[in-house]
């Protein structure tokens, strides 16, 4: 007790013998009050805890005389309660001897809990002084006495007042005790800290994360209160970076990283987006990390805010100023271009934008640009290069510095025209009836150059030649001669220059020719009047081995003419396919040129000729609704046999597909993918799958689909919507052929061409069959082609490569691309009438195209051992070794000097040495098992 007068105790005693139990009185004093209570004392005989000697109380016990009885030892506090205290004790009894007696209630080892009652109604953090007395007969013990002071109440009202990604501060309200303001506090979160009052600011916390909190109220002499606990969430970190993955008009595809919380894998992510005036448009909640706002308007301004959410705890925004794209302009097209100047219009978009853009880029890689202010829709572009390919590119621009986006360009490929020849003379030769032009070569490039006589092409050159001999013209005539300068499909035109023969040598010539013609018609004359000598052999060799051939060649000498354009660096084959480059090049195309119909071509130099374009029904509503870019082109049986087109492009699907109706197309043959070295090829023009698409009017289905390694074939279900009439279409699609490029092989294709060939044959009455690549020349022309000839083949026993080749690029300018196409094409047909184990890849091993420049130091090499390997031995007609020479393809000789093998087919191929029919070029047993059925007519002669 803080006050020691008050140290006399109340005793309260009281023996029952008849129970073996003693009760004994606990006093204690308060400042404010004094209670008493009982405390009984429970003992226990021969246990080893401790030893009592209770034979003054209990009958018929043995005992000597008991020692003093001393005062309980060891008084502490047990629990200490803000209003009561609970206390324990040890009892130490010295006894003379040991009692023994029925046992009584079990205690614990060397203390009773609850040895004295629970003293309650106590005050709060208030301090007390404790005396404990023990009565025995009526006598008390010396006292033991104990300081103790009840503890605090709680803290009240805890709770959250802030919370940061990293830091939570804690407030509370101190409890009603009288001496509250004296506290201290203890705040445990993951250390314990005391502090003097509220609030309390924990730091360094991770975001996102669960915490819980103890506070504690401490007296001044360090009792502790009861804890208050509360469980309280740091706020989640922001999502970081929000980045536009792909946008266009009307959405924006925004992803965002997560934060680096221990829990971000389990937020909630709300992204809102508000227009620039601070009006929000939407809102939504995901829990991933990207998302695709749509229903957005082209061309404006927005706001994206994204927010972390973890139990309904929200971080901080992270935001992003972003725009759509808008509408691209349209109807761009150049109206004009020269050596240095084009001129461009388009059609400005009806939605916001700040400006259009114009950006080219020529062929040598660099870049230009020039922004014009809206609302113009012509430019004039300046200081271009002559002979150089360019490509054009129209943007809108919506936004401005660093906000801003450009719509989907529009492009237009095209060249600049090439500069013109200078200084042409023209002179006549002396007793000739020949003119000799010259003139001086532009600066620029050009990649041909013609000379036309009065308008009519004379002569083309692969290169700027500067001068040539213009022979056989007519006496006391005047030309006009101007010369054609060309790069790609722009040309110049030079000054006209006039020139005539002269007329003393015109009329010398006439005189000469006449003479001329007199005295051939007399041989003839005679030649056909003298008698025939019987015994004339009538046998003839024809000449087909010969390398300048460019007519039909039978079918049984075509082996040895496709080796003979194999010698020298296959340069037979670079000669022939050279001078298929002008065919066709004068011919109009000014349908397709028209600015209304140049959107419309895939290739801005690959234009259907006026004569031979597919035309469409002209609707009244628009002019140009006619046009394609699609050609009729000759086949074996008919001169429409085929239609060449481009791949349909997004705004010419609907073209594409009444082009099928209204030509009444039931094959469809397609030789390229949709998308090859990540650029787009042709638009996907029929269904995804089984669900109908409708195109304009026309509704096509897909019934069936088989698709195998190098092609599919699917059935097309065709219906125009305003008639009852139902269609089918058969779609080939081979995919193994690479852009600008050939197969590796030629079986596949073939395959492929029988397979189209058998389905063909099987039709009546059907329309033109529709083959398509990218551009429409280049594969298309290819295929075409081995169609064809391999019917002109079987039917009539020749084959014409080139003259075919011609007929078609008349119709379709660019038709067999390039020279590698044209050259696998004359494999296809070998392979096809030959075996392909004896023959496939011959021309493939030897691709490159006078190219190779040792094969070309050999040439005089080869020449040499043309005449060892085949003239230098005179095959008799029975000589056993002949049949072996005639099937022999290649001969192998070995030049000891040079120490290296040439192969003979690189050399020559002489018609002597090669059999006679191809059932001997094909030896016996060998025909090909891909089903290039010529074996069985080999034999019999296909002529």
């Amino acid at each position: 007790m803080k006050d020691g007068s008050h140290k006399q105790p109340i005793h309260i005693c009281k023996e029952d013998r008849s129970s073996g139990k003693i009760r004994v009185c606990c006093c204690y004093f308060s400042l404010a009050n004094m209670i008493a209570a009982e405390i009984l004392v429970m003992l226990k005989a021969n246990l080893d805890e401790f030893e009592a000697n209770i034979c003054d109380f209990l009958p018929n016990c043995s005992t000597s005389t008991c020692a003093k009885l001393n005062p309980t030892e060891g008084l502490i506090s047990l629990e200490e309660l803000n209003c009561s205290v609970t206390l324990n004790w040890q009892d130490v009894i010295n006894c003379c001897h040991e009692a023994s007696r029925d046992p009584f209630v079990m205690a614990s080892k060397s203390s009773w809990t609850n040895a004295c009652p629970v003293m309650a109604k106590l005050s709060p953090r208030q301090e007390y002084n404790v005396i404990l007395y023990r009565i025995l007969n009526g006598s008390c013990s010396q006292e033991a006495s104990i300081n103790v002071t009840t503890r605090p109440s709680s803290v009240r009202n805890l709770t959250i007042e802030n919370r940061t990604v990293d830091s939570l501060q804690i407030g509370w309200k101190p409890p009603r005790d009288p001496q509250s303001y004296t506290y201290t506090y203890c705040v445990c979160l993951i250390d314990c800290a005391i502090v003097n009052e509220s609030p309390f600011l924990a730091k360094g916390l991770k975001g996102g994360t669960m915490y819980t909190i103890e506070v504690r109220a401490v007296t001044k002499s360090n009792v502790y209160g009861d804890t208050m606990t509360i469980s309280v969430i740091t706020a989640p970190n922001s999502p970081e970076k929000i980045t536009v993955e792909s946008y266009s008009p009307y959405y924006l595809s925004i992803a965002w990283n997560p934060p680096k919380d221990p829990n971000a894998t389990d937020y909630l992510y709300r992204i809102s987006w508000w227009r620039e005036d601070g009006t929000q448009v939407g809102n939504y909640s995901i829990l991933g990390f990207n998302y695709t706002i749509c229903s957005l308007k082209p061309g404006l301004v927005y706001l994206v805010r994204v927010i972390s959410e973890f139990s309904e705890i929200l971080s901080e925004a992270t935001k992003l100023w972003t725009l759509t794209s808008p509408l691209s302009p349209t109807h761009f097209h150049i109206q004009m271009i020269n050596q240095t100047t084009a001129h461009f219009a388009w059609v400005n978009p009806n939605s916001p934008f700040s400006a259009i853009r114009l950006r080219w880029s020529p062929s040598d890689g660099s870049r230009g640009n020039e922004t014009y202010p809206k609302p113009l829709n012509q430019a004039v572009l300046h200081g271009l290069t002559p002979s150089t390919n360019y490509t054009f590119t129209l943007f809108s621009t919506a936004g401005n510095g660093s906000l801003s986006r450009d719509s989907i360009g529009l492009q237009q490929h095209e060249a600049t025209k090439p500069e013109q020849v200078s200084d042409l003379i023209c002179l006549p030769l002396q007793d000739s009836w020949s003119l000799k032009l010259s003139w001086t070569c532009p600066a620029s490039p050009v990649s041909k150059i013609v000379v036309l006589v009065s308008d009519k092409a004379w002569k083309n050159e692969p290169n700027c030649s500067e001068s040539v001999v213009i022979q056989e013209l007519q006496p006391a005539k005047v030309y006009q001669i101007k010369i054609k300068t060309f790069w790609y499909n722009q040309y110049a035109v030079s000054d006209t220059v006039e020139c005539s023969i002269n007329t003393t040598v015109a009329l010398l010539g006439s005189l000469f020719v006449v003479l001329l013609l007199f005295i051939i018609l007399c041989f003839l004359f005679f030649y056909f009047r003298r008698p025939r000598r019987a015994d004339a052999s009538e046998e003839q060799n024809p000449d087909v081995g010969l390398s300048g051939v460019l007519g039909a060649v039978p079918v049984s000498a075509f082996p040895c003419h496709c080796y003979e354009k194999l010698s020298d660096s296959a340069f037979g084959f670079a000669v022939e396919y050279q001078q298929l480059q002008d065919t066709g090049t004068d011919q109009l195309q000014s349908v397709a040129q028209q600015h209304e119909n140049q959107a419309k071509n895939r290739y801005s130099n690959v234009l259907p000729y006026d004569h031979a374009r597919v035309q469409l029904t002209l609707k009244p509503e628009d002019p140009s609704s006619d046009y394609i870019n699609a050609s009729y082109m000759p086949g074996f049986k008919k001169e429409k046999e085929f239609i060449a087109a481009q791949g349909p492009l997004p705004a010419t699907l609907h073209d594409f597909w009444r082009m099928i109706w209204e030509q009444r197309v039931t094959t469809i043959v397609m030789l390229t993918n949709c998308i090859e070295n990540g650029r787009v090829k042709c638009e996907h023009y029929w269904p995804l799958d089984y669900t109908p698409c409708t195109y304009d009017d026309i509704t096509v289905s897909v019934i069936t689909e088989t698709i195998l390694p190098d092609w599919s074939v699917r059935d097309f279900c065709i219906k125009q919507v305003s008639m009852s009439e139902v269609r089918h279409a058969k779609h080939y699609h081979y995919t193994s052929w690479p852009d600008h490029g050939v197969p590796q092989t030629t079986d596949t294709i073939l395959r492929f061409r029988d397979l189209v060939r058998e389905d063909l044959d099987k039709m009546k009455d059907n329309g033109p069959v529709l083959v398509h690549c990218s551009a429409g020349v280049g594969r298309t022309g290819t295929f075409i082609s081995l169609d064809s000839l391999l019917c002109e083949a079987q039917n009539q026993g020749e084959i014409g490569v080139f003259s075919f080749a011609e007929k078609l690029r008349r119709n379709r300018p660019l038709m067999i691309q390039n020279e590698d196409q044209y050259v696998f094409l004359y494999q296809c047909l070998l392979d096809a009438i030959q075996s392909a184990s004896t023959n496939a890849g011959v021309i493939q091993e030897h691709p490159a195209v006078y190219e190779n420049i040792l094969a070309m130091q050999d040439y005089e090499v080869s020449r040499h051992n043309r005449h060892s390997c085949w003239e230098g031995e005179k095959m008799g007609e029975d000589d056993p070794s002949d049949l072996r020479k005639q099937r022999q393809v290649f001969c192998s000789v070995y030049n000891a000097s040079r120490k290296r093998k040439i192969l003979g087919g690189l050399l020559t191929c002489e018609c002597g040495c090669v059999s006679a029919s191809l059932a001997q070029a094909v030896p016996s047993g060998e025909g090909t098992s891909e089903g290039h059925h010529f074996g069985a007519q080999v034999e019999s002669g296909l002529h």
